[in-house]
């Protein structure tokens, strides 16, 4: 896996620490860099790194946003709007990819 739960919680300067705020999840590796420039994003590539991400940063998320094969997903969004209804859910449009 990429996201690891020391990277949800590391100091970035004094007395702060990092809040993950939007989780983006996509498929398409060629957008992976471009998409988490902000310092409060991450980008997953899979349900299962998605799923651990929420797990141990829901308390933190406003926002996953659904990417690449996934935007049409409606399984997974159905699954992100039940199980976790405090966290938004949205899409990439084409122009974003």
């Amino acid at each position: 896996m990429n996201v690891r739960a020391e990277d949800l919680r590391w100091q970035t300067g004094a007395s702060r620490w990092r809040r993950i705020r939007t989780v983006i999840i996509t498929d398409d590796g060629r957008y992976r860099g471009r998409l988490a420039r902000r310092r409060d994003t991450v980008v997953v590539t899979t349900p299962l790194e998605l799923v651990f991400t929420l797990e141990e940063a829901a308390a933190q998320l406003a926002t996953v946003v659904l990417g690449g094969r996934y935007v049409s997903d409606h399984d997974l969004a159905g699954f992100l709007n039940e199980h976790y209804p405090q966290v938004g859910v949205d899409r990439l449009g084409a122009e974003a990819n």
